[in-house]
C-alpha cells in the first residue's frame, strides 16, 4: 500500500508541476506577443485581407488581348477612342505597331476622326493600331481600278481581229475590189494599163 501511495503521490505532483509550467509559459507568451493570442490575431488579419474586395480597375481599361474598334476622339500622349459609345484610353507600348491607310506610321500620326482597331495589353498599353484616315482614302482601293484595264486589253484585241476574218481581192481590168465579211466593200479606180494607153496613142496618129 505504501508503495502505491508513493507512486500516486509522485504522479499527482508531476501533473501539477506540468500544469503550472504550461500556465506560466502561456502567460509569458501572451505578454511578449508570441503566443496563441498573437497567432489568433494574425489569422484574423489574414482572413480579413483575403475577403476584402479587390481594388477597382480604371474606367475604360481594356482587357488583355482585346481589340477595340472605334473613332479617335483625342490624340496626344494618350489616345482616346469612342468604342460602343464608351470612351477608352490607351498609351503606346514600346513595341507598338501602327498602320495608317495601309502604310507604316507612328503613334503621333493618328488624327481625330480616324477609324481605328486597337489591340491592347492588360496594362492598357496599345501593342497594335490599324487606322484609316477620316478621308477614307486607302491606296489599296486603287488596285481593282488598275486591274480593270489590264483585263480589258485581251478582250479588245480579240474584237479587233478574229480568226475568221479574210480578204478577197479581184482584178477586173482597171478596177480592184476588196471584200471583207465583216466590213463594208470598198472600190477604188486605178490608172489604165499600158496596153490601153498605147492603143490611144496609135489612134491619134
Amino acid at each position: 500500500m505504501d508503495m502505491k501511495k508513493t507512486v500516486l503521490g509522485g504522479t499527482l505532483i508531476a501533473t501539477l508541476a506540468v500544469a503550472m509550467l504550461l500556465t506560466t509559459t502561456f502567460a509569458t507568451a501572451s505578454a511578449s506577443g508570441n503566443g496563441p493570442a498573437v497567432a489568433f490575431q494574425q489569422t484574423a488579419v489574414a482572413t480579413a485581407v483575403a475577403t476584402a474586395p479587390a481594388a477597382p480597375t480604371a474606367v475604360g481599361a481594356p482587357a488583355g488581348g482585346t481589340t477595340y474598334s472605334g473613332k479617335v476622339t483625342r490624340t496626344g500622349d494618350t489616345l482616346t477612342i469612342n468604342s460602343n459609345n464608351q470612351d477608352r484610353q490607351f498609351t503606346a507600348a514600346p513595341n507598338l505597331v501602327v498602320v495608317r491607310d495601309g502604310r507604316d506610321a507612328t503613334f503621333g500620326d493618328l488624327r481625330e476622326n480616324d477609324q481605328v482597331n486597337v489591340t491592347a495589353a492588360p496594362d492598357g498599353r496599345a501593342t497594335r493600331i490599324e487606322a484609316t484616315s477620316a478621308s477614307g482614302f486607302n491606296p489599296l482601293w486603287l488596285l481593282p481600278l488598275l486591274l480593270i484595264p489590264l483585263l480589258l486589253i485581251p478582250f479588245l484585241m480579240g474584237r479587233r481581229r478574229k480568226p475568221g476574218d479574210f480578204i478577197v481581192e479581184r482584178n477586173t481590168g482597171s478596177t480592184t475590189t476588196t471584200t471583207r465579211p465583216t466590213e463594208t466593200t470598198t472600190t477604188r479606180t486605178t490608172t489604165t494599163s499600158d496596153s490601153t494607153a498605147d492603143r490611144d496613142i496609135s489612134s491619134r496618129r
